[in-house]
């Protein structure tokens, strides 16, 4: 079992590019030529925000077994909904988890940003904001639990 975890440059994720295309400029394509090297062993994503966007946008590919995202981005707190941040939720046929902070500007309402999601998937709130501040133990604790209940063991 691999399990990479994205994050994102801030400095490099194209959102011009984004908002056009309705994809991430670099990090999706990177990563879809990184799985297409790796062979066919199953791939896990854990992200953090807008690594979540890429990864999800992966989610057709054969290796992605997995998605966990933390901090989800459906709406930039400054900006009208962008389609590129949801519109490709639905079709996502793999097992997906967000764990989302009660105050999480960039989405905390699980009742407003689950339509966007496919039915099976997993959500976990947690008392934070976007950046997992201030995050107890207690829920330290949760998502970590979240997690490996979600993850598959390894052999």
């Amino acid at each position: 079992m691999r399990v990479l975890l994205v994050a994102m440059d801030q400095h490099r994720y194209d959102h011009i590019y984004t908002a056009l295309r309705g994809q991430p400029a670099n990090t999706a394509r990177q990563l879809r030529v990184m799985l297409d090297t790796m062979g066919g062993q199953p791939v896990h994503f854990v992200t953090h925000s807008a690594g979540g966007i890429s990864a999800t946008m992966l989610a057709d590919h054969p290796q992605v077994s997995h998605i966990v995202c933390f901090g989800y981005p459906f709406q930039h707190p400054q900006h009208p909904p962008q389609a590129f941040r949801t519109a490709h939720l639905a079709s996502v046929r793999k097992p997906l988890m967000i764990l989302q902070g009660d105050a999480d500007t960039y989405g905390n309402d699980a009742r407003v940003f689950g339509r966007h999601l496919p039915p099976d998937t997993r959500t976990v709130t947690l008392a934070c904001d976007h950046d997992y501040d201030p995050l107890s133990e207690q829920d330290q604790d949760r998502a970590f639990a979240a997690l490996a209940a979600f993850l598959p063991q390894s052999d």
